[in-house]
């Protein structure tokens, strides 16, 4: 059924006819008439053509035919229309119906662009405000709607409003693009609500070979299914199997498949960082794609709980969140991600375990320009229990703001539990600390303040690491300021006592500044523990300089354990430190290691002495205080014979007399015990180092 809405208007005076008038329906292109009803049913029909008196009006018409129609009208004068084919004028009400914007085109301007209807671009996003239940205002429950706007599957815009959230949805979308306007597109999960994206690692076959650590082929036992592009987990089950300080410390990997070599061999991208046995390590798909969360802000469940949970996913985009101020454990939450980026966040997360952003069993991500505010740390990365909980690597966190509540000595940057490797965390200032931990993490100019007092016995530690698992750990252009003494913990302290791989501490470059009136400032601390184990401690600390109260000891080695026979200690370019120990050392036998110390030196003038054969020097103070004492040696400037008696002269030659750990004595001699007939001055070079390598 079809309605002819409107006669042209030359012919119809507000619904009366002008003049007496005959319309005529045709098939378009045709004289073929078609039958004509003046009722909505089509039971009554009507003439056609159908005669209309003067100033009577039209009655509706209707008709069934399927194409399109032409209508002609006449009168007295002939012919006053013909629209062949009819094209039926557009109403307000039709404007206003759903299809409306289908009716009305558009066009882009510019060059090469194409006419469109504006129900075409409109429906190129879709906003959340278009689902039922959804209201703008934050007046009700929209949990049913936002699971509809989730699952829907475009990318949805979220503007100025309130979608007041109050169950704790678990959801699990394949994709997500949600992008809202900033501080006023707001989700309110303050009755009770949260949101939690999860998809579940799918297990794959088993490995037929084992992942050789340095390649890239990876052979399973049956066809694995896997695509280009697909992300596949390493895991290893085994409580412990990564790092024995937790049983849910379990080691794995992620990789991305880069090319399909058969049903049960791919190859990757990179390579593997180390081996993976295939009798120890199962293998599963994260199966969930990409999700992007942009300009949102939360306000959070008072009782506690994580109101943004993401889980399982891969290319994971999340920008410009806030959470309001108050809000209990956790802001953000990002689990076995792969592939991420959390940039420009700003939350305040002050009661329960108060953790804004935490990175948990996640690979392959960036962390970048962060300010956060936390009673404990700002940002934690680590995990926790579950298939696929793989460590926390290969992550760069930079340009981040961090505040806590440092009176309990919490750092405010929990970077990282023991169950991370491969992370690099520069330019970031953190006020108060660092909490190290986990494998092969690097510190790059970043500026870390200590605790204040009473934290930690008022030590003004920076940085404290107790889950160091083991590997490289550098620092390199650090600034770390202090109030404190260092006494209990040392400045940054790394505990090292159950290592599991050798363990190298890397510092270039660093500064510490003591902005306190203490007098024992210990610098580097490493606990060593009671027992040595298998694994080597190594350390070079190279540019190394302080402001303020110069630290008592560099390098201190806390615990009784013998590791002098398997490791080394090397210090260099220090500044400004004299009269510091460079190592020290719980159990003395450390002093034993491979060390390689800073070479100093100095000059001294000794006089010959008339009547004797040796003339020698109060004990000099070396700037430093040595681990042990130093090799040394000491040369005569000049080459200029003294007079010797009975008769002659002698050249005068230097050597040390005596050198403890922090003291030197030249001396002058004959060389063969004739004594000096006449007494000269002479200006003697001296040096001392240990240079064990």
């Amino acid at each position: 059924m079809a309605k002819i809405t409107d006669i042209p208007h030359r012919i119809v005076n507000v619904g009366d006819v002008v003049s007496a008038t005959t319309i005529s329906v045709y098939e378009a292109g045709t004289s073929t008439l078609i039958d004509l009803y003046d009722d909505a049913t089509l039971t009554n029909l009507i003439d056609n053509p159908l005669e209309i008196p003067s100033g009577n009006p039209i009655p509706p018409l209707y008709h069934d035919f399927a194409g399109l129609v032409r209508i002609q009208i006449t009168n007295a004068s002939g012919t006053i229309f013909d629209d062949d084919p009819y094209d039926q004028p557009v109403s307000a009400n039709d404007l206003s119906s759903v299809s409306g914007a289908g009716l009305v085109g558009l066009q882009q301007s510019g060059t090469n662009t194409r006419a469109r209807t504006v129900a075409e671009k409109s429906n190129e996003v879709v906003s959340v405000s278009d689902f039922v239940d959804i209201g703008p205002q934050g007046t009700n429950d929209a949990s049913a709607g936002f699971t509809q706007a989730i699952h829907d599957g475009r990318s949805l815009l979220f503007p100025n409003g309130v979608i007041r959230i109050d169950s704790d949805l678990t959801l699990s979308p394949q994709a997500l693009d949600l992008s809202g306007s900033g501080k006023n597109s707001i989700l309110d999960f303050s009755g009770g609500g949260s949101l939690y994206l999860k998809t579940d690692p799918m297990a794959l076959p088993d490995l037929a070979a084992d992942v050789v650590g340095g390649q890239n082929r990876v052979e399973f036992a049956i066809a694995h299914g896997l695509n280009e592009g697909d992300v596949f987990a390493l895991w290893n089950p085994t409580d412990g199997s990564f790092f024995a300080d937790r049983p849910y410390y379990r080691d794995g990997a992620m990789f991305r498949v880069a090319e399909v070599v058969s049903l049960t061999e791919l190859r990757i991208y990179g390579v593997a960082k180390r081996n993976f046995s295939a009798a120890n390590f199962k293998t599963y798909k994260i199966s969930g794609g990409r999700v992007s969360l942009k300009n949102l802000h939360i306000i959070p469940n008072a009782s506690g709980g994580v109101p943004l949970f993401i889980d399982g996913y891969q290319g994971v985009n999340i920008e410009g969140i806030s959470c309001d101020s108050g809000a209990p454990d956790t802001a953000i939450c990002l689990k076995r991600c792969y592939d991420f980026h959390v940039a420009g966040t700003r939350s305040t997360v002050q009661a329960g375990d108060a953790y804004p952003v935490i990175i948990a069993n996640c690979q392959k991500g960036i962390v970048d320009h962060l300010v956060n505010y936390s009673t404990r740390h700002c940002v934690a990365f680590g995990g926790g229990s579950g298939d696929a909980t793989v460590p926390t690597a290969d992550i760069e966190v930079s340009h981040c703001l961090f505040d806590n509540i440092a009176s309990n000595g919490i750092g405010a940057m929990d970077g990282a539990h023991g169950n991370c490797e491969d992370i690099i965390f520069s330019h970031n200032i953190l006020k108060c600390g660092l909490n190290l931990g986990g494998a092969n993490m690097t510190y790059l100019n970043n500026i870390i303040y200590g605790a204040p007092p009473p934290a930690n016995g008022g030590s003004g530690l920076c940085a404290y690491g107790s889950e160091i698992k083991g590997g490289v750990f550098t620092f390199i252009g650090n600034r770390f300021i202090t109030w404190g003494d260092g006494a209990s913990f040392g400045i940054v302290h790394c505990d090292v006592s159950e290592r599991e791989e050798d363990f190298l501490l890397i510092a270039h470059d660093n500064v510490m500044e003591n902005r306190g009136s203490a007098t024992t400032i210990r610098a580097w601390r490493i606990e060593i523990g009671s027992v040595a184990g298998a694994h080597r401690v190594d350390t070079e600390i190279d540019g190394f300089a302080f402001k303020g109260i110069k630290p008592q000891i560099i390098l201190g080695l806390s615990g009784v354990a013998d590791i002098s026979g398997q490791s080394s200690f090397s210090i260099g370019k220090l500044t400004g430190l004299t009269g510091t120990v460079l190592v020290g050392a719980s159990n003395p036998v450390n002093y034993n290691a491979m060390m390689r110390m800073p070479r100093v030196t100095g000059q001294t003038t000794l006089s010959t002495i008339i009547g004797q054969a040796v003339a020698i020097t109060s004990a000099i103070a070396l700037p430093y205080s040595y681990p042990r004492a130093p090799r040394c040696g000491a040369t005569v400037i000049s080459s200029t014979p003294v007079n010797v008696s009975p008769s002659g002269s002698r050249r005068v030659l230097a050597q040390i007399s005596a050198i403890t750990a922090s003291t030197i004595r030249p001396c002058i001699l004959t060389g063969d015990s004739t004594a000096w007939s006449s007494a000269e001055n002479r200006l003697v070079d001296w040096w001392a180092s240990i240079d064990d390598f």
